[in-house]
């Protein structure tokens, strides 16, 4: 494992822009030196067979990098340096992050532990997190819907496996959920402006986004995995050939996730559309960011509903099945925990880990 050349690594990837995960292992907070050794073989391991780059910093921390479509290696090597640690002391060492929304702040943390000559520093970024307060307007939507027409959306594509994991094994990768958050795109072209505050501009802005993220798909040979869509894309003639060129083992390997305020604006094409597709062996997804909207029905008509973790600890499952659902925003190991409890045992995101603070 490699010492200075971290912050050298960390720059490298600033110029991808962001692309990856990085693990953080506080292994100077762990006394106990059979713990250590246990740890250190399971790094040594990843590191030669899972593509991913570990640097040892100045206080005998370890920095791990994996790259974007390794993430599930992370959180199987978090796993298992739980099985060593017990859920106390994990919680204490072990830190992730997706390196497009915290690189500023892993680098904050790691800084001060390598040392390099002043005039190899790595130049602190200055992330201004502006309170968007502006109304949604024509003339913002236009402004982000031209950048869109001529840029490609491939460095902001999330991509987040869906998970399974039980109380009795370290889990496995169920699919890979393709994604563009539209807070980055905020963010980046229109900082001080609520996308929330006009629900009209705001679905033909995530319609845009799909239709963008759709495009790099289908360049992409017997692609696979769940892809975020709007009941209207299906009308675009670009999701029509794409549905057209789908092979059956590709059809029943491909998740439409749709959004709960979608579905329900348009239920009767929705529930048309689900007919028409099911059959052939296209899976749905329902997801729910609001608290409680998941309570509004009895049964949602999808396979999966994805839920926010704060949502199901505060209101229950109400009628839903606990193996129907997909616990996203789990912060840590005793959130994950209570909700194995309840049965709910498939996660979106790297594990339960929890971003650093630092």
């Amino acid at each position: 494992m490699r010492k200075p050349a971290v912050l050298e690594h960390l720059h490298y990837l600033a110029k991808r822009t962001f692309k990856g995960h990085a693990l953080f292992v506080a292994l100077s907070q762990v006394s106990d030196e059979t713990i250590k050794e246990k740890i250190l073989s399971a790094i040594q391991e990843y590191e030669q067979t899972h593509s991913c780059s570990a640097f040892t910093l100045n206080n005998h921390d370890i920095l791990l990098f994996f790259n974007n479509n390794k993430a599930h290696h992370l959180m199987l090597l978090a796993l298992k340096i739980k099985t060593f640690t017990g859920i106390k002391l994990y919680e204490k060492i072990i830190s992730a992050y997706d390196l497009k929304t915290d690189y500023a702040r892993l680098h904050n943390r790691v800084y001060h532990l390598v040392s390099v000559p002043q005039t190899n520093r790595l130049h602190t970024l200055s992330v201004m997190q502006k309170i968007p307060h502006k109304p949604f307007t024509f003339d913002y939507l236009e402004r982000v819907l031209s950048h869109l027409e001529n840029t490609s959306l491939n460095h902001l594509i999330r991509k987040q496996p869906i998970s399974s994991f039980t109380a009795e094994d370290n889990g496995c990768a169920l699919f890979t959920s393709w994604f563009v958050d539209l807070t980055d795109i905020r963010r980046i072209l229109i900082p001080d402006v609520d996308i929330l505050e006009n629900k009209f501009f705001y679905g033909i802005l995530r319609s845009a986004v799909e239709q963008k993220v759709l495009q790099k798909i289908k360049t992409i040979p017997d692609w696979t995995g769940a892809i975020n869509v709007s009941v209207s894309l299906f009308r675009s003639p670009t999701m029509k050939d794409w549905l057209k060129s789908h092979t059956q083992t590709q059809k029943q390997n491909i998740l439409f996730d749709f959004a709960f305020d979608d579905v329900l604006a348009n239920r009767t094409d929705y529930q048309k559309l689900k007919a028409a597709l099911e059959p052939a062996g296209y899976r749905f997804i329902i997801r729910i960011h609001s608290n409680r909207s998941y309570l509004i029905k009895k049964a949602l008509p999808a396979d999966y509903v994805k839920i926010p973790a704060d949502a199901l600890l505060t209101h229950g499952l109400g009628d839903l099945d606990p193996q129907d659902i997909i616990a996203i925003g789990i912060r840590n190991e005793t959130i994950h925990q209570k909700l194995v409890q309840m049965g709910i045992f498939q996660i979106q995101g790297m594990y339960n880990m929890p971003l650093s603070e630092a």
